[in-house]
């Protein structure tokens, strides 16, 4: 599971979150535009040693979140962030 936080600002809009459950050996969480066939990261950020993340902030759009750990990769499509 994900705790996951969205906040909008003047900056942008700031995903924030937690991993549930064990998360050994960290991880990487990372976002790239829904659009983009290549998916390349757009903001990304390592777990802490609770498994928090905060990614930079990144402009209203469509998003996709994308969670990597040592033993698996998960997507979550559909991430629509609109002022």
């Amino acid at each position: 599971d994900i705790d996951l936080r969205l906040a909008g600002g003047g900056d942008g809009w700031t995903i924030s979150g937690q991993v549930l459950g064990p998360c050994d050996g960290g991880g990487h969480i990372e976002v790239f535009d829904e659009g983009d066939v290549d998916r390349k990261p757009v903001a990304g950020a390592d777990l802490n040693d609770l498994c928090e993340f905060t990614l930079p902030p990144v402009t209203a759009g469509s998003y996709a979140l994308r969670l990597l750990m040592s033993a698996v990769e998960v997507d979550v499509p559909g991430l629509d962030l609109n002022a």
